[in-house]
């Protein structure tokens, strides 16, 4: 090494480092210093999705269930639509619907109208299976349901649920069942204009009855056992046939009475109001069945 050029020249300043500085080289004698080794760098985090189950509400199809006591009716489609439109009735087999499912308590007011009817667009929202239509050309046609298919159906599960001991999903059995006289006797109560009804055998003994206080039914039955084989005997000459039901009114209170086959039946209305003489034909003619 070439140690002239080491030599101070005139025109060089002397640079001072304060104290506390370290020089940037070490001395001799100096501790010996050893490099830290940097931590190593941690790879990125990858965000972490954690799975959480979120229930997604289904759309409402054949009815809006809720918790508790509902119940529903099962009833079959074809039974229900009898007297539809013949354009909705095409496009219920077309929608593949065999079924409604009707809720109980609904029902339940409705019968005590003596009408239930419903507009489609509220019907089809109870379709089994369910009926993905948005809009419909009938959707503001009010529907008629046949008391003669839904009465039984309602007094029917109103008996199972009773017999359970609570309100479960009530469904159609696969034949529609009987009307009882006992059920026809509680169902002909909510029908408007109707005070009371018995049901009794052909020779007059009562089977069933529902009548308001004051109305010896007993009586009435043993009557109309003997009036309608009278009635029927002097209708025969004029080829009428057979009676089938008799109107009576007495101090303003109407009477109607039908032969049902293997029953006679007596219904008590309200003085001074109609009675139901369609609804409870109908009634009549399930129980005769």
């Amino acid at each position: 090494m070439d140690r002239s050029l080491l030599v101070r020249r005139q025109d060089q300043e002397t640079a001072f480092l304060p104290a506390d500085m370290k020089p940037p080289f070490p001395r001799k004698g100096d501790p010996a210093i050893h490099a830290v080794p940097a931590e190593p760098k941690k790879p990125a985090a990858t965000p972490t999705t954690t799975a959480h189950h979120v229930h997604t509400p289904k759309p409402s199809t054949a009815v809006a269930r809720t918790s508790g006591t509902a119940a529903f009716l099962k009833a079959s489609i074809s039974e229900s639509s009898t007297g539809w439109p013949e354009g909705l009735r095409r496009e219920i087999n077309v929608l593949g619907i065999s079924g409604l499912a009707l809720p109980t308590d609904d029902i339940g007011v409705a019968l005590k109208t003596g009408r239930v009817t419903y507009p489609w667009k509220l019907l089809r929202t109870w379709a089994m299976p369910a009926a993905i239509l948005k809009h419909s050309a009938y959707d503001e046609t009010l529907l008629t349901l046949p008391l003669s298919v839904i009465t039984p159906l309602f007094l029917s599960a109103q008996s199972r649920a009773a017999s359970q001991g609570n309100h479960t999903t009530m469904t159609r059995a696969p034949t529609r069942p009987k009307l009882k006289p006992a059920d026809f006797a509680r169902s002909v109560l909510m029908l408007p204009g109707v005070a009371g009804a018995f049901v009794a055998s052909r020779q007059g003994l009562i089977v069933a009855q529902q009548m308001p206080p004051g109305h010896a039914a007993d009586r009435v039955a043993a009557m109309v056992a003997t009036g309608f084989e009278r009635v029927s005997q002097t209708m025969q000459p004029l080829n009428l046939g057979p009676a089938v039901s008799l109107g009576l009114n007495a101090s303003g209170v109407p009477w109607l009475l039908f032969d049902a086959g293997n029953f006679h039946v007596g219904v008590v209305g309200r003085a001074n109001e109609p009675m139901p003489a369609t609804q409870l034909q109908m009634l009549v003619s399930e129980l005769g069945r």
